[in-house]
């Protein structure tokens, strides 16, 4: 397993998530300036490895497709659903962990369905709305998510 990354923590943050990722046999990646992970992506794509992206969290791109969630306008990154999009060979999920007791938490996995990456996104948006819906304090975005 290959877990896209946002790198913009403090490095020892940085490097402590990613030993324990290893420790649990996923890859981290992190994006790069030169977005050579993506190479790394199809790689394993192609040799049938699964890749773990957030799809609810854009940091800085301008690259986003406007759904709706919980009744508004917002920007979702087009990276994890143009992904999603191009490989029509693999299956797309989405997966959410939601917290039920102070141990306990329950795992959500759909699937994702698509040809476009704005289907791709809709879907997630949806299902995400869902999820929100059902859990409305464990979802929080720090930064500028809703477009009004």
């Amino acid at each position: 397993m290959y877990a896209v990354m946002y790198g913009g923590d403090k490095d020892f943050v940085l490097e402590n998530r990613i030993r324990e990722l290893e420790q649990n046999g996923i890859h981290a990646l992190v994006p790069d300036e030169d977005w050579s992970y993506l190479f790394t992506i199809n790689k394993a794509l192609q040799d049938g490895n699964m890749i773990t992206i957030m799809g609810d969290r854009n940091l800085g791109s301008d690259k986003v497709i406007a759904t709706e969630i919980v009744g508004h306008k917002a920007n979702l990154p087009s990276g994890p659903f143009t992904i999603a999009s191009l490989y029509k060979h693999v299956i797309v999920c989405s997966v959410f962990v939601m917290k039920e007791s102070q141990r306990k938490y329950h795992i959500y996995v759909h699937p994702m369905y698509g040809n476009s990456k704005e289907e791709f996104a809709r879907d997630f948006a949806s299902q995400l709305t869902t999820i929100i819906r059902h859990y409305p304090h464990q979802w929080y975005n720090f930064y500028d998510f809703w477009q009004s």
